[in-house]
């Protein structure tokens, strides 16, 4: 079974995943909108209690977004982790879309499923667990 049409829209869309001057505008509005979070306890008094509270918060808040949106990779995937990890198994694997389509096979899945595109629906699906 060949991996080229399911593997092929699969790359795309991780090489895609962020565009650059999207990524730019995001951290640029995520700086103001952090600013104007912490505008009133610098206005009012950012060594009170609530101040360093809310001056805390927004800082944990900020890092666990940076942290978070850190992980997206800007220039994508460069290769296909996925086929080489199935095809490094020895046991029959595949990697099969909602809708049932084989995307990625590796040889010991060819050899035991034979030439279906497709997990099998309906009644026969429950063979599968």
């Amino acid at each position: 079974m060949s991996d080229t049409g399911g593997a092929a829209a699969m790359d795309r869309t991780l090489k895609h995943a962020m565009e650059p001057w999207l990524a730019g505008a995001g951290a640029f509005l995520f700086v103001i909108a952090a600013a104007a979070a912490a505008y009133p306890a610098f206005r009012a008094d950012p060594f009170s209690g609530p101040g360093v509270l809310l001056i805390l918060g927004l800082a944990v808040v900020s890092l666990m977004g940076v942290l978070g949106f850190g992980r997206i990779e800007a220039g994508g995937r460069t290769r296909d982790e996925t086929g080489e990890l199935l095809g490094a198994l020895a046991e029959p694997a595949a990697l099969a879309s909602s809708r049932g389509k084989v995307l990625v096979a590796n040889a010991a899945w060819r050899e035991a499923g034979g030439p279906a595109g497709r997990l099998p629906g309906g009644r026969d699906a429950q063979a599968l667990y």
